[in-house]
This record gives structure tokens, sequence and C-alpha cells, in this order.
């Protein structure tokens, strides 16, 4: 019977292992992040203006946030005032995180602009991978195909 035993044990640590868990707490720290995506015309038919930016976020473990960017729309600097290495700063958001390691993620850009996003992290919390689910622009709703992979900051 102990043969049998140790045999299964392995099979049934790793069977349990695959399955993560996560909270609001696996998001703390620095993260790095892209965004690249489309805004679309009102019958999301038609790509209106493209998006690509790079900040930084910082997840505080109990679901909030604060970030900087620096994005450019059509290849025109958008945003906020921007620090002298074109980020707009003092960006301000919450987040929130499922058992399953899924979430959303609302981000205040400013007067005007707030993004709202499913993510799901992935890489024991060194990794996210998001979509805009929602948008803001100058108080208008505007439709978006947009993306963000976020990874965090090696620790200084």
């Amino acid at each position: 019977m102990k043969k049998l035993l140790s045999i299964a044990c392995p099979c049934l640590l790793f069977a349990y292992s695959a399955h993560a868990e996560c909270s609001t707490n696996t998001l703390q720290g620095e993260y790095g992040f892209t965004v690249h995506g489309r805004i679309l015309s009102p019958d999301g038919t038609t790509t209106t203006s493209l998006i690509d930016g790079v900040g930084k976020a910082m997840f505080d473990g109990t679901g909030n946030l604060t970030q900087e960017e620096s994005t450019v729309l059509n290849g025109v600097r958008v945003g906020g005032p921007a620090n002298a290495s074109g980020f707009s700063t003092g960006e301000t958001g919450t987040y929130t995180v499922d058992a399953d390691c899924t979430g959303l993620i609302t981000p205040d850009l400013g007067p005007g602009g707030t993004r709202t996003g499913s993510f799901v992290i992935t890489r024991r919390g060194q990794a996210i991978h998001g979509i805009v689910t929602g948008a803001t622009i100058n108080g208008a709703q505007v439709l978006m195909q947009t993306y963000a992979d976020y990874e965090r900051l090696d620790a200084r």
C-alpha cells in the first residue's frame, strides 16, 4: 500500500498546484506596460485612430493603483501635462482580482478620460494581459479595440 501512495502523491500535488489562486494582493508593486490598439467608428466598422503607449503602474495590493504613461494617437502625444520624459503623471484607478486570476481595472486618466478593462494574471503575478472593455475620451464614450501587456519591474 505504501508503494501505491508514494506513486499517487506526486500526481495529486501536481493537480492541486495547477490551479492558480489569486487575490487583489497578487498585484502589488511596479509593472511596466505597453498599450496597442485602435479607436473605432460609433458602429465599430471602421478604424478612426491608432493608439500606442508605454507606461508604469504601481499596484498597492489593496485595489488601488497609480500610473504614468506616454501615449500617442495617430502619432501625436495625448494625455495630461507631461513630465520631462513625456509621461502623463498622477493617473489613479482601482482594480479587483478574482480567485481564478481574472480581474477588472479602471484607470482614471484625468479630466474626461477613463478606461475599463478585463485582465488575466499570469506567471504567478509577474505578468498581466488585458483588453479595454470601455473608454471615454473628453467625456464621450468611444469604442476601442485595444490590449495591454504588463510585466513586473525588477527590484532595484
